[in-house]
């Protein structure tokens, strides 16, 4: 058995010994270290260069789905509801030239794209419950991304 295949077997294991010491390995305990956070940057600092791409893709794609839980959470709160068919996408454009940070963020930051565009094409509560994807959801879309991007801090 490989040391993959243990750790697949030890994460996925049912059984409830091995699921108390796997609760034991994913605990953050006050003024202890974090293993998951610690081993995460070890797989990025030893990643052989031809997977790193896939091992970033992998992240992105978790917190992709961490941040749809979030932003599902947040439309339930009407402090927080602006409803997209009420944004012109003519306005925006003129006033934050979006349309050229698109070409900008699809090239130059293709993960936050993707986990942008994962957010703002994700169905909203409305498109669950009627199955389909609101009109020009995709066009409106291309918008709302760069304008959803200026909340992110870079340092």
């Amino acid at each position: 058995m490989s040391l993959n295949d243990f750790l697949i077997a030890f994460y996925s294991s049912q059984d409830p010994s091995v699921s108390t010491q796997r609760g034991c390995c994913l605990a953050k305990v006050d003024g202890s270290r974090f293993a998951p956070e610690e081993l995460v940057n070890l797989w990025f600092e030893h990643c052989p260069a031809n997977s790193r791409g896939y091992l970033e893709g992998v992240v992105i794609k978790q917190a992709g789905k961490i941040l749809i839980r979030e932003t599902d959470k947040a439309c339930k709160m009407d402090s927080l509801s602006v409803p997209t068919t009420k944004i012109e996408a003519d306005d925006l454009d003129e006033k934050f030239l979006l349309a050229e940070l698109e070409g900008v963020y699809r090239e130059t930051l293709p993960y936050l794209w993707l986990l942008l565009s994962t957010i703002a094409t994700s169905w909203n509560r409305s498109e669950k419950q009627k199955q389909e994807p609101s009109i020009r959801k995709e066009s409106r879309a291309r918008f709302v991304e760069p304008s959803l991007s200026f909340c992110c801090p870079f340092s």
